[in-house]
């Protein structure tokens, strides 16, 4: 007899599966709903709105700080383990790096980007 436990999992229940079916198919929605705004934002402008040029800067501007915010602290965080040995941290390094790098400079710097015109 070996000495590794089978475990069963228990399935879903159909509440469960039809919230998880749910939940995606908001998440899809609200997502090609920030594309609609996008690609509305880049063909008509501000035009369309009939607002001032303080309302997307300070809105782009927002989201260019957010995101070198996050960039900075995830980086920083990552050093506590490259630069500094905090063994305790070691696991979630490497994904504070990814984030760091690949997941929040480049969306700050595309959104810097959309009210300077330069996409």
């Amino acid at each position: 007899m070996s000495s590794h436990a089978i475990v069963e999992t228990q399935p879903r229940s159909p509440a469960g599966r039809w919230l998880i079916r749910f939940l995606i198919l908001v998440w899809v929605a609200v997502g090609a709903l920030g594309v609609w705004a996008l690609v509305h934002r880049f063909t008509t402008g501000k035009e369309l709105a009939n607002y001032n040029s303080y309302v997307p800067w300070g809105l782009w501007v927002a989201v260019y700080i957010f995101f070198m915010g996050l960039a900075a602290g995830t980086f920083l965080f990552s050093t506590l383990v490259y630069v500094f040995r905090v063994a305790s941290l070691e696991r979630s390094a490497k994904p504070a790096l990814w984030t760091s790098i690949k997941k929040s400079c480049p969306p700050s710097a595309r959104s810097i980007r959309i009210p300077l015109r330069r996409y």
